[in-house]
């Protein structure tokens, strides 16, 4: 029994081991397995970061290459730009709604005057416009950044005074530029220097102005022509009757009758060679010239404007020179010189303040270089303005409002047909002296010029 026992113990535990080194066995290989699909597992995430890692960096590499060549590209864009913004022959300059410029290019540096762009980065650019211009231009730029039409080109025309204190006439075009999709912006505009341009177009307007100026002078000439024709027929008749007015006063004893009838005669005479001398100077006839006393035309023209001197309460001096050596002249032309600018100063003095001074000095001599006689004739009236001292000679240029502003260009044409100077200096406040200067030498040409001067 109890070696039954035993040999069913050994059964039972051979059994029992056999069973444990196949549990240890099928115990091992599920850990084999396991282990092979966890390598495999790990290998397989292994590969996958390999080929995520590579396909990584080439596209890493791809980006970079692309940023390079993006960054080549738009440095090379920003290089042209720059050589176009720079070589740009006109103005080309970039500034914001607070005035301030941001960029400049060198055309638009050497109209302003400016060495270079960092003198003037940041400054206000409406300082630079006329005051006259200067709000019309801030209104412009602000009209711009707010319209709805990002299309729209704005023109404006400006003038500025650049740094170094020349005045230009600028004409810009201007469009807005957004500031990173906000709602700022800045104004980029190309502008042009138009100053010649300007000049050109006013010396075209004078120059239209003389011709239209040249038609009416030939229509006053023509119409003069008539007048003095007609003129000289009743002129005759007075001096005729004068004549017989002085043949009737011989038999009878008044000496003031004597006197006036021979005042009538004489003015009579006088504007009889007024309109003879009209006349010629129209019709271009040979003007009838002497050797004479500036003196004497000076004392026989004095009496034309007496009236206006009583009743302008002016005082007169006279300063002649004694020994003044004649000039060979059209007596009556210079005499017509001499009434001109008298009549000019009696309409300056008409329009003075009855307190202010009023004197009126004619002065005759000779010049220092002793080549020319002198004759001035200075008012303390109120002077002519700066800005009217180069048009006062023009033809229908007056600043009296019931002139017809011929004297003054009729006073000039004669001293110039005469070889002579006709100049002019006033000082606000102080009055105007007028100087015609003529030649002592006679020129040769002085009878066909005299016959052109203007009427």
């Amino acid at each position: 029994m109890g070696t039954e026992f035993s040999e069913l113990a050994t059964v039972a535990s051979e059994y029992a081991s056999e069973q444990m080194t196949e549990a240890h066995q099928k115990l091992f290989a599920r850990r084999q397995r396991l282990n092979i699909v966890l390598a495999a597992t790990i290998g397989l995430a292994l590969l996958l970061m390999l080929v995520v890692t590579f396909t990584l960096r080439r596209n890493f590499n791809e980006y970079v290459a692309i940023k390079e060549s993006s960054d080549k590209m738009i440095s090379e864009s920003e290089d042209r730009f720059r050589k176009i913004f720079d070589n740009e022959p006109q103005c080309v300059k970039l500034f914001d709604l607070d005035r301030k410029l941001l960029d400049m290019n060198s055309a638009g540096l050497a109209i302003i005057g400016a060495p270079n762009i960092e003198e003037v980065r940041g400054q206000s650019i409406y300082d630079l416009i006329q005051p006259k211009d200067r709000q019309f231009f801030i209104d412009s730029a602000h009209a711009l950044a707010e319209t709805e039409n990002p299309d729209e080109v704005q023109s404006i025309e400006f003038d500025i005074e650049s740094l170094d204190g020349n005045r230009r006439s600028m004409q810009s075009y201007q469009v807005p530029i957004p500031v990173d999709d906000s709602s700022n912006f800045t104004i980029l505009a190309i502008t042009y220097d138009v100053t010649e341009k300007k000049k050109s177009e006013q010396e075209y307007r004078e120059l239209k102005d003389a011709m239209i100026n040249a038609g009416r002078l030939n229509t006053v000439g023509e119409l003069a022509s008539n007048m003095a024709h007609e003129l000289n027929q009743p002129l005759t008749s007075t001096v005729n009757f004068a004549y017989m007015l002085d043949s009737e006063l011989d038999k009878v004893d008044s000496p003031n009758a004597k006197k006036l009838a021979s005042l009538i005669l004489t003015e009579t005479m006088r504007a009889s060679k007024i309109v003879e001398g009209l006349r010629r100077l129209v019709d271009k006839q040979p003007s009838v010239t002497a050797w004479e006393d500036v003196n004497d035309i000076v004392i026989k023209t004095l009496p034309l404007i007496q009236d206006d001197v009583r009743q302008l309460q002016i005082k007169v001096e006279q300063y002649l020179a004694t020994d003044l050596p004649r000039v060979k002249c059209d007596k009556v032309q210079i005499q017509q010189v001499l009434y001109n600018l008298a009549k000019n100063a009696m309409d300056a003095f008409a329009s003075c303040h009855e307190s202010k001074k009023k004197l009126l000095v004619i002065e005759t001599g000779l010049t220092t270089d002793k080549k020319h006689v002198e004759l001035s004739i200075q008012d303390t009236a109120k002077g002519i303005p700066e800005s009217h001292i180069e048009a006062i000679f023009s033809p229908f240029v007056s600043h009296n409002e019931n002139g017809l502003g011929m004297g003054l260009a009729i006073a000039k044409s004669i001293a110039q047909a005469h070889s002579g100077i006709l100049e002019v200096s006033s000082t606000i406040g102080k009055g105007t002296c007028f100087k015609l200067l003529l030649p002592l030498e006679a020129s040769t040409e002085l009878e066909s010029k005299t016959q052109e001067a203007a009427v």
